[in-house]
């Protein structure tokens, strides 16, 4: 039995050896990242954070039934029911590396999904589509994929947005940041004189971020609340 020094760098010499190689430009090319290969970030993620992914919207969905009951009606108690059983059902084949199923909702992508699905058990066969084995990458698009079908597939829930409370709760977290900074710029935005804008300029350019990067997704944006943020909360900042 080897040390975990010796196993670690027989994992490496693995993972070298099977290293896909680019005919025509002559590069090696690192193997696609799954969960197989214990002690790895990908690894991790499929054991650790996926499922606690799963039981967080688990558990609030638990939490809301009585407000969402209020809000969209008693419909509302079977979508709740119907969501929680789907995901936690999930959950356990993630957690026993089960073969990735159909997508079985009627949203608009669902045939390529189920297209790539079908490609994928041909070239590798049934047994090594699952949740460890499969390309990590798609695999956490395919959970979310799987979340967002279990929601819209119900009754009255169909266009709820189950990760809501999550985004309040996380830019409640940063706010005292935000307000900071837009504090900061509105004090100095008339101020005229050279040590100001020196002061500014050099806040904005210690942000992690430019102008033309903030822009250049928007058209990706599926969905924002920036306005409503802007107008609730930055605006009337002190």
């Amino acid at each position: 039995m080897g040390t975990p020094e010796s196993n670690d760098l027989n994992e490496f010499i693995f993972m070298r050896v099977t290293m896909d190689f680019d005919h025509t430009s002559g590069e090696i090319i690192a193997p696609k990242a799954n969960g197989i290969t214990k002690r790895t970030s990908v690894y991790y993620t499929i054991r650790d954070q996926c499922p606690k992914l799963l039981s967080r919207i688990i558990d609030n969905m638990h939490r809301r039934r009585r407000a969402l009951m209020e809000m969209f009606g008693t419909d509302a108690d079977w979508d709740v029911k119907s969501i929680i059983g789907e995901l936690s059902e999930i959950r356990y084949r993630l957690m026993t590396d089960k073969p990735l199923q159909d997508i079985s909702d009627e949203y608009s992508d669902y045939r390529v999904w189920n297209d790539i699905l079908a490609k994928m058990r041909q070239k590798n066969g049934d047994e090594s589509v699952t949740w460890y084995k499969s390309d990590w990458l798609f695999v956490e698009c395919y959970l979310h994929r799987r979340i967002y079908g279990a929601v819209y597939k119900t009754k009255v829930l169909n266009n709820y947005d189950i990760f809501a409370n999550q985004k309040v709760d996380e830019f409640t977290l940063i706010l005292k940041e935000i307000s900071d900074v837009v504090t900061f710029m509105i004090s100095n935005a008339n101020d005229i004189r050279v040590s100001a804008k020196h002061s500014v300029i050099e806040t904005l350019l210690k942000i992690p971020s430019t102008v033309e990067a903030i822009h250049s997704h928007d058209e990706f944006i599926l969905c924002s609340d920036l306005e409503k943020a802007i107008d609730i909360y930055l605006l009337n900042l002190k």
